[in-house]
């Protein structure tokens, strides 16, 4: 966190660590600080939308619901004054949709490795501020990630449920928070690799 100054221009090259950094902060007062955990949550998910997963890591309901009102009241916040001081900010969501595969995704890596291999550069578009491969295969590619994300965040929430059950149950080595942050290590891992506009980096 201290050395997120040190990087001086590199986080806006790549803002991608500042969403990160936010992300780690929370990491590290989650289930001790619910509020503080959410408040950061909800800075890093307006930065980027990711760093809502983070909100799976915690499985004490009363804590989760705190941590969950912060991050609303963050966001809010942070959507109110951006709108006062730079319009309308709606615009993010249509757009989200409208994105198809993106070239820095880990699923547009075939396409990396046929121009590597052949030298034919695919065809790509610059379309709501990022590249994007415009071609049947990767639009059809991109509709099945989105399903397949869909998927996914109903199988975090499944384990979500069975882990406080068993948790109640007695299950007490899965109330560490060492448990909480590899399960959100694991799942931004996933989100990463199956998302058809997130980037590795």
């Amino acid at each position: 966190l201290l050395a997120r100054p040190m990087l001086f221009i590199l986080p806006v090259l790549r803002f991608d660590l500042v969403p990160t950094v936010f992300a780690v902060g929370a990491l590290a007062v989650i289930h001790r600080r619910p509020r503080w955990f959410g408040a950061l949550v909800g800075v890093g998910a307006m930065i980027k939308v990711w760093p809502i997963l983070l909100l799976f890591g915690e499985w004490d309901r009363r804590k989760l619901l705190r941590s969950l009102v912060a991050t609303i009241a963050v966001c809010a916040l942070m959507f109110a004054a951006s709108a006062i001081l730079f319009g309308d900010q709606t615009g993010f969501i249509s757009n989200q949709d409208a994105r198809s595969l993106q070239v820095e995704s880990v699923a547009a890596t075939p396409w990396s490795l046929r121009q590597m291999i052949t030298g034919e550069v695919p065809n790509i578009v610059g379309d709501f501020g990022t590249n994007q491969i415009a071609s049947g295969p990767a639009d059809a590619i991109a509709a099945v990630l989105t399903w397949v994300s869909v998927l996914f965040l109903f199988a975090a929430a499944a384990w979500w449920v069975f882990r406080g059950r068993a948790i109640r149950r007695g299950a007490i080595e899965l109330r560490d928070d060492s448990v909480s942050r590899d399960f959100i290590f694991v799942l931004v891992l996933w989100f990463v690799v199956i998302s058809r506009v997130l980037s590795p980096q």
